[in-house]
């Protein structure tokens, strides 16, 4: 009958530690519990190495900034807290989930011919599934949507519209997350 999370918007984290924390009965299961995590991280890594890399590429940056990203990745306090907190096991989903929605809606930004951007409604639909997971989980783990439109910006040395989308984009997923999480209280 524990509810911490739900309040503070964390459904997903709720449902996760519900599921990890009410099983565990030894100090053996909370080590499993941050064995999660770690397994967790192991399986996103690649994931972030794909989509830096990606992004680096398509902005025509020196490939050692992808490099760094990952050792800066791993090396990272909050990385090392996820590991060591079970209370933090989530931060890999959050993390990730935020991560994913930048990248698809990046990813989905084209140039059309009158010189402008156009937005595939998949990508938008996407961006705003992947974010809506991020928030649910922890939503300080949503901010790594922008590190695609970050490195643009890198790239670019100026705000250009796809940074406007991606911020205009970043404010209605977090304003569509406010109205489910009102609704859900």
């Amino acid at each position: 009958g524990f509810h911490m999370f739900l309040q503070q918007g964390r459904y997903i984290t709720e449902m996760l530690f519900h599921w990890r924390f009410g099983n565990a009965r030894t100090v053996s299961d909370v080590s499993s519990i941050r064995q999660f995590s770690l397994t967790g991280w192991l399986l996103c890594i690649p994931v972030w190495y794909f989509i830096i890399r990606n992004v680096v590429i398509r902005e025509k940056l020196p490939q050692i900034i992808t490099f760094l990203s990952m050792v800066y990745l791993i090396a990272m306090p909050p990385m090392t807290i996820s590991l060591v907190w079970a209370s933090c096991m989530e931060l890999f989903i959050a993390n990730t989930f935020g991560l994913l929605s930048g990248y698809c809606l990046y990813n989905g930004i084209t140039k059309d011919k009158h010189d402008g951007k156009s937005i595939s409604n998949s990508a938008v639909c996407g961006s705003l599934i992947f974010g809506l997971v991020a928030l649910f989980t922890y939503q300080t783990g949503f901010g790594c949507f922008f590190l695609p439109f970050i490195i643009h910006l890198v790239a670019a040395g100026k705000p250009d519209r796809k940074i406007v989308i991606g911020i205009i984009t970043s404010v209605t997923i977090y304003f569509i997350f406010l109205l489910l999480f009102r609704f859900i209280l």
